[in-house]
């Protein structure tokens, strides 16, 4: 499921395990990428590392059998 968090603190979604976590606000790129956050995106997912992910994705499909019971 994907999930857009405004403002740090509004549509938090409780109960979720995060795989994948990216900050998209300005102050997050703006320095390397001005306004092209497209850009700013595509060079994060190739830094991610998707081992680590794998492993986290895992992790949620066990979460989702416990809690689907």
């Amino acid at each position: 499921m994907n999930s857009i968090i405004d403002l740090h603190s509004l549509n938090v979604m409780t109960g979720m395990f995060p795989v994948i976590v990216m900050d998209c606000w300005e102050h997050s790129y703006y320095k390397d990428y001005l306004k092209d956050r497209k850009s700013y995106v595509f060079a994060m997912m190739k830094e991610l590392n998707w081992e680590i992910i794998e492993k986290r994705i895992e992790k949620a499909d066990i979460i989702a059998k416990v809690v689907k019971g």
